[in-house]
């Protein structure tokens, strides 16, 4: 066990993690597929098989981490019972030796320090001697959340027009999805419904976004309705939801039998929107939308036209008319607007909080200039070891009393 801890403890193993961690995320981030601004690039086969077209989710990584992990373990745990042993006045490290005087002076020197206790050991903010150890536990619960939450997350993007209704759990519900090594193999049971979506929201303190309402159903609870925006998403059944940027105009046709379908359009200029589907039969069909003024313009978009190609002919549409679409018979309804959202769920997000949390408060200790002091006597006089923050201002007030700060005016 002690070859093991050593090995860990290794400030050489400490050293070369680090190293590894650096060039794996640099070289990672810089990976065509891995970039937003190139990231429809697709990664290629060698990627996929490896792991490294999710690099911050694949093996190498996670064991990266865990070996950082370990070795940041190894440390914390011997400086558990260093701080301990100082705590008692054993000092295993360095130590200020106050030059001998008076007894009463020494304890008298040191009570004007901030040293308080019995004995022959005092302490100065003796709870901020674990501010070190704290510090380093912080660490250990983040690395472990970021492991956590890096294994068993997974998110994914969706789109829905207003009215439309979709179960990210069915078979080509959204895309794009990113998975953790050890994360649920399907997509959540939720379904996710467009209630009203304001694609010229303008929010306090924001410039002008988007913002939905959505109707939200998990498997085995009540629906809930929920308003999200580019802030702050909604979370329901342990999924959050988030408004993204992409959202375009809709055709919303409906078919015999009383089914419907909305076509999502994508905008080709501010003010045309286009897209191309395939009928049932396989015939393709391309619907165009032409607007006035911009779809995003405040004063609205103006008159439409919607019109439908195929290979024989093009066709204009007006709400209610009858056309085919492939050999079906459909009826177009209305122009709409969809909106692009995206899930995700994080099982690690909260231990991440809470590992910030305790750095936090660990950092917080380290201001404090905490110290102990060990009495002792010695032929020339008493003297006091001391050992921890700002001995070395201690021992300059000790030696050049006429610069150390007048004590305080007690009361009473």
């Amino acid at each position: 066990m002690t070859w093991v801890m050593s090995f860990f403890r290794s400030t050489r193993l400490a050293r070369i993690t680090l190293i590894a961690l650096g060039a794996f995320i640099g070289l990672s981030g810089w990976l065509p597929w891995v970039r937003s601004d190139v990231s429809t690039t697709p990664p290629p086969g060698w990627a996929v098989a490896t792991g490294f077209d999710h690099p911050f989710s694949s093996v190498p990584f996670l064991l990266l981490c865990l070996v950082l992990f370990l070795n940041t373990w190894a440390c914390t745990w011997g400086r558990r019972s260093r701080i301990a042993a100082i705590r008692r006045g054993e000092f295993p490290g360095a130590s200020v030796s106050l030059p001998p005087r008076g007894a009463q002076q020494v304890k008298a020197f040191l009570h004007d320090q901030g040293f308080r206790g019995e004995g022959p050991v005092l302490h100065r903010f003796p709870l901020a001697l674990w501010g070190g150890w704290v510090f380093h536990v912080g660490l250990l619960v983040l690395m472990l959340a970021v492991l956590t939450q890096q294994a068993l997350h997974d998110g994914g993007q969706f789109e829905l027009a207003q009215g439309e209704r979709l179960d990210l759990s069915a078979p080509g519900a959204g895309f794009g999805v990113v998975r953790g090594l050890f994360a649920p193999a399907t997509p959540p049971a939720l379904e996710v419904g467009l209630v009203h979506f304001d694609p010229l929201l303008h929010q306090r303190g924001f410039a002008s976004d988007r913002a939905s309402r959505l109707l939200l159903q998990a498997r085995g609870e009540p629906a809930m309705e929920a308003e999200v925006d580019r802030a702050e998403g909604v979370t329901h059944g342990g999924v959050v939801v988030y408004q993204a940027i992409p959202s375009g105009v809709t055709i919303t046709l409906a078919f015999e039998g009383g089914a419907t379908r909305s076509i999502h359009l994508r905008d080709q200029t501010p003010s045309r929107a286009s897209a191309v589907v395939k009928a049932p039969d396989g015939s393709p069909l391309h619907f165009v939308v032409e607007a006035e003024r911009p779809f995003l313009d405040g004063r609205g978009t103006g008159a439409l036209t919607v019109r439908v190609l195929t290979d024989a002919q093009a066709t204009t549409l007006t709400p209610g008319q009858l056309f085919l679409f492939g050999a079906q018979r459909a009826r177009f309804i209305e122009v709409g607007r969809w909106a692009g959202f995206t899930w995700a769920r994080n099982p690690g997000l909260p231990f991440v909080f809470l590992g910030f949390g305790v750095i936090l408060f660990g950092a917080l200790l380290l201001a404090f200039p905490a110290a102990v002091a060990r009495l002792e006597d010695s032929p020339a006089g008493s003297l006091a070891q001391v050992h921890g923050r700002g001995v070395e201002l201690l021992l300059h007030r000790w030696e050049n009393p006429e610069d150390s700060p007048a004590p305080a005016p007690r009361s009473g």
